[in-house]
């Protein structure tokens, strides 16, 4: 991602904390269209993409819900998306329990699409 398209990036995430329904939905319809037009996201991913499916970690959250934001986010942890994704994660082990983030944060280190990321 290019510096000005980070400073652009960056200059909204402020406005998303009040508009985050609009723009999970607006999301969500945006990687099912992907989804079906395309067999390679990586190339239309936009550079708030990442910023916007970490953003759900910053609101007061349940240790429930923060524990689904994590399987999400493992779930969607690609090399681009990577420094969001673990910044998230980090959010996360500072609002649940030490115990159950390590319960959680060892198996992603295990799992096998975590270990292709260093190649």
């Amino acid at each position: 991602m290019t510096y000005p398209k980070k400073l652009k990036s960056l200059h909204v995430l402020h406005h998303l904390t009040y508009t985050y329904n609009e723009t999970l939905l607006w999301f969500n319809k945006k990687q099912t269209s992907l989804l079906s037009s395309t067999s390679d996201i990586g190339t239309n991913v936009e550079p708030f993409d990442d910023i916007i499916i970490c953003l759900p970690v910053r609101f007061d959250l349940t240790p429930e819900n923060l524990l689904k934001e994590f399987h999400f986010l493992k779930m969607k942890l690609n090399a681009s998306n990577a420094k969001y994704i673990s910044d998230a994660m980090l959010i996360i082990s500072r609002k649940i329990s030490r115990e159950i983030f390590l319960k959680y944060y060892l198996q992603l280190i295990q799992d096998e699409q975590f270990q292709k990321l260093g190649k």
